[in-house]
């Protein structure tokens, strides 16, 4: 009777423990898509100005500038506001874990996705009252609010503590990334043109992503658990003793420089694509969705499937400089022609290419990094991504006065100087 007694009870804490063990990976999976959504959105709204801001900002009928303004002018404004966006970004990224360890990551999240919602209904008077000022306001409240992705990536290491895990789930990361850029430039570009439908203008892609923020903020509140805020908080105490160590090595200096001046060279590109297609070849805005969505499909195929073989089967610096070679090419070549069929196959031709090189640098980084370190590499790989994302704009808007076709070669020479960087290091196996 005893026996019987004896295992009837551990039957019941074994129930008990595997109830508990359900419950907590269910409330973990609740937590990491609650905080996805928040990845995606950050992601998509750095994308949803593309197909918007350069017929706004450079075309005189919107009256968002003075008449007066020539297009060597507004370039300069053009690379601003779209610069102000992941220049705060960057700056929330830095201000707003301190926040999350003060108060929670819960609280965090929800007063800056708050402010991300401002940001963009600011954003959007700005653009219905064609007031440049208070667009670009409204963008640097959204940009500082979104720098809480720096938080999302914190709460996706924490959760996932095995390596193969964290490895898998930082893959899906950028394939989220990607998803998000051709959803964004779907909806920025066709909800804006008045061609489509008489009752689409530029202020609903904003009013939009606000909406859609609202519903992440609502399922966020009711899915997040912060079960795991020990583990969190010890993460950044670590965070700040864990980056010295991984700039210490000249080879992971090298591969952050080669990496940062590729993706300078890069994302320019597609920043100032539409600017290039209105003026040097007269297209619309539902010209500039088509394409930009064809490159955002590229981009997930070469990152999600081509990169993938190439990394397994040709993975040296050689074959990481064959690529950034040929991203310099097709660079140079959608500078010198002038015919459309050309201009598209060397632009996209540019996207595939830089997709690949983006997945081998990446792997480059993480395998020459220490293996105690993998976790900070994720966060310094966006930090570089979005400083070259607002960089990029400025620097350009600024250089590109003369002529607007000067930014393929102005991202070109980025792209050499990757190259030649990359030189530097000696010729072996990266994995």
């Amino acid at each position: 009777m005893q026996k019987t007694l004896f295992l009837i009870r551990m039957q019941l804490r074994l129930t008990y423990r595997v109830s508990m063990l359900s419950s907590i990976c269910a409330c973990r999976k609740r937590s990491y898509f609650s905080v996805l959504f928040i990845f995606f959105l950050n992601n998509y709204s750095l994308a949803v100005i593309y197909p918007i801001f350069t017929g706004l900002i450079l075309d005189p009928s919107h009256g968002m500038l003075p008449t007066l303004y020539s297009v060597q002018a507004r370039l300069p404004l053009l690379g601003l506001a779209m610069g102000a966006f992941p220049l705060f970004m960057i700056l929330g990224a830095f201000c707003l874990p301190k926040l999350a360890r003060k108060f929670s990551n819960y609280s965090t999240l929800i007063v800056t996705i708050i402010g991300i919602i401002i940001g963009f209904c600011i954003t959007a008077l700005g653009v219905y009252l064609k007031l440049y000022v208070v667009l670009v306001l409204g963008r640097v409240v959204a940009g500082f609010c979104a720098g809480n992705i720096s938080i999302c990536q914190n709460i996706f290491t924490s959760l996932f503590i095995k390596s193969e895990s964290r490895s898998r789930n930082f893959a899906t990361l950028g394939g989220i990334a990607g998803i998000s850029f051709i959803i964004a430039i779907l909806v920025g570009g066709v909800f804006s043109d008045k061609s489509v439908c008489r009752a689409f203008s530029e202020p609903i892609p904003f009013f939009i992503t606000s909406v859609l923020y609202l519903a992440t903020l609502i399922f966020f509140s009711l899915c997040y658990k912060e079960n795991y805020k020990r583990r969190e908080h010890e993460q950044h105490k670590r965070s700040s003793h864990l980056i010295s160590p991984l700039l210490k090595r000249k080879t992971n200096v090298l591969n952050y420089l080669i990496f940062f001046f590729l993706i300078l060279g890069w994302f320019p590109t597609i920043q100032f694509f539409a600017t290039d297609f209105i003026e040097r070849f007269h297209g619309n805005k539902l010209g500039i969705t088509k394409v930009l969505s064809t490159a955002g499909i590229l981009w997930f195929v070469g990152m999600s499937l081509v990169s993938k073989r190439i990394i397994k089967c040709f993975c040296d610096t050689s074959t990481l400089k064959i690529f950034i070679f040929l991203i310099s090419t097709c660079l140079i070549l959608s500078a010198v022609f002038n015919q459309l069929g050309v201009f598209l196959v060397a632009f996209l031709g540019c996207v595939l290419f830089a997709s690949i090189a983006w997945s081998i640098c990446l792997h480059m980084i993480s395998t020459e990094a220490d293996t105690d370190l993998q976790g900070r590499v994720l966060g310094i790989n966006q930090f570089i991504i979005t400083l070259s994302m607002m960089i990029g704009p400025i620097l350009v808007g600024f250089i590109g006065r003369f002529e607007v076709r000067d930014i393929y070669i102005i991202n070109s020479c980025s792209t050499i100087i990757s190259f030649f960087i990359l030189s530097f290091k000696r010729r072996k196996q990266i994995f």
